[in-house]
């Protein structure tokens, strides 16, 4: 390795050493490079708390938002099943059911084991006669049962409700849309409910397939009241397609959907029809399912994924006892990565802003920095100049700060040193002219004291002045006696030895 490459080498290791030790770099780098780590420590610690407290807020407001759709939602399935036992109440509120009913009570007596083992005979006889017997067509057929034609114009009406029938006190049958399995029916649940010992309720069953409509219904019953007594009931089978376009339609935004359990968890209606009859993933149905009327929380969905939902419940006070007693809730859920896309969009939108003020604080930072730097160098540049024997150099700063002020300091300093150094200069120059003025009379001295011949003695005498005074032409003049002409008797150089030999040398004193 030649010097030169083991020079550069070396000059290399010492630079990288000089930024292991910050104390060693230069100004303008510690400066920008100082500000820009405090600016960007200081944003990063403002953003990640502001960006936190964001997004805390964003999560609040994005789950408050979707629970308030989740209530919203179950208020109008609720709303929708109340209107649907409106219809049916509207039915058994008609003076011609009122009045069929009680016609058709006043023909029991009082035994009620007589009249209940009546009525399983005739149930017997309904469930062995044909379509076109008697016994059914007087049930179901409009031309002979009034009843009958008022039912089937209900059921014209309102398309939903399937199958409309009427029983008396007892559970037989007075009239129906169509013929029904059974003829008895006070051992039913809806008929129980409803009846309620003679004091009436309202009645909503949950889902179950029917057969007389293809699809899923549910079961709904209503007593007929007279003079304050209950003396039947009104049963209908509504067709719950309304129930599940409701649900399907609930869309939030590209993954969002809705479904609607029972009490024990089971999809009654969803988004996606092939979860109908299923158990809800357990996550979907926490403690506060059963505690409060509305929550929301962040869930897995049943793929795995993490899932925004929220779930709500009928309200009792809102609606009817039995719209409530069906412990519906709706689950409204949507993945987190699209529920929470404006979260993600304010952290970005929060780290950019962070970045663009980094950028902004690095280019003031250098503004600064060179501000203060360059200053200095020029200060270091005079200085140098100065130390190189220019002492003409200034720093000329018209800045009205510490700097300038210092500027002008080194400025007055330079002059001072510059008037110091010619007066220096003056008083070397005198000194050393007074040295060979001493110098030349020692040499003269020693001259005379070695020369006999004195016109040798005044020759090397000029001579000698001459050379020790760099001057051109040296004479020496003596004064005659009489002190009246001053006679050359020595001349330096050509012009010395010319005077002496036309003796020409002599001016009158």
């Amino acid at each position: 390795m030649s010097n030169s490459e083991r020079q550069m080498t070396s000059d290399k290791t010492q630079a990288r050493a000089r930024w292991l030790k910050p104390n060693d770099w230069p100004l303008f780098t510690k400066i920008a490079l100082g500000t820009v780590v405090v600016v960007a420590l200081s944003l990063s610690v403002t953003t990640y708390i502001n960006v936190r407290t964001l997004q805390t807020e964003l999560r609040e407001k994005i789950g408050t938002e979707l629970e308030t759709q989740a209530r919203a939602n179950i208020r109008h399935l609720a709303d929708t099943l109340s209107e649907q036992l409106a219809i049916l109440r509207g039915i058994a509120l008609t003076d011609l059911v009122r009045d069929g009913a009680a016609a058709a009570n006043v023909h029991f007596g009082d035994d009620e084991a007589f009249i209940k083992s009546r009525l399983l005979a005739i149930d017997a006889q309904w469930r062995a006669a044909d379509d076109d017997s008697q016994l059914v067509q007087s049930i179901v057929n409009p031309e002979i049962n009034p009843l009958a034609a008022q039912l089937l114009e209900y059921t014209k009406a309102f398309p939903n409700h399937v199958e409309i029938f009427l029983t008396d006190r007892h559970g037989g049958l007075l009239a129906a849309t169509n013929r029904t399995s059974d003829y008895y029916q006070a051992d039913e649940e809806w008929w129980e409910a409803a009846y309620n010992n003679g004091w009436g309720a309202f009645y909503i069953g949950q889902p179950e397939y029917d057969a007389s409509s293809g699809g899923a219904a549910l079961d709904m019953a209503a007593p007929i009241f007279s003079d304050g007594q209950v003396i039947g009931v009104a049963r209908t089978t509504f067709r719950i397609d309304a129930v599940y376009r409701l649900v399907g339609e609930m869309e939030f935004g590209k993954t969002g959907g809705a479904t609607l359990v029972d009490s024990e968890g089971v999809v009654v209606a969803d988004s996606a029809m092939e979860r109908l009859g299923e158990q809800a993933p357990p996550s979907w149905r926490p403690p506060e399912m059963l505690q409060e009327t509305s929550y929301w929380r962040e869930a897995v969905g049943d793929q795995g994924d993490p899932v925004l939902l929220a779930g709500a419940r009928v309200e009792h006070e809102d609606q009817d006892t039995a719209v409530y007693a069906l412990g519906w809730v709706i689950i409204v859920h949507q993945s987190q990565t699209d529920a929470y896309a404006p979260v993600a969009s304010a952290t970005r939108t929060g780290l950019l802003a962070m970045q663009v003020f980094v950028l902004i604080a690095a280019g003031l930072a250098f503004l600064v920095a060179r501000g203060l730097v360059g200053p200095i160098t020029n200060l270091i540049r005079v200085a140098q100049q100065m130390a190189a024997g220019d002492l003409s150099v200034r720093t000329r700063m018209q800045r009205r700060d510490e700097i300038g002020d210092l500027g002008r300091a080194f400025d007055s300093m330079a002059d001072e040193i510059t008037t110091t150094m010619n007066t220096m200069e003056q008083r070397v120059a005198e000194l050393n002219h007074r040295a060979v003025q001493l110098t030349t009379a020692a040499e003269v001295s020693r001259v005379a004291s070695s020369t006999l011949d004195p016109d040798e003695l005044l020759k090397q005498a000029v001579e000698l002045i001459a050379d020790r005074f760099n001057l051109c032409y040296t004479g020496l003049f003596l004064v005659d006696e009489a002190s009246k002409w001053a006679v050359l008797r020595a001349g330096s150089g050509e012009e010395g030895q010319q005077m002496l030999a036309h003796e020409t040398g002599s001016a009158h004193v």
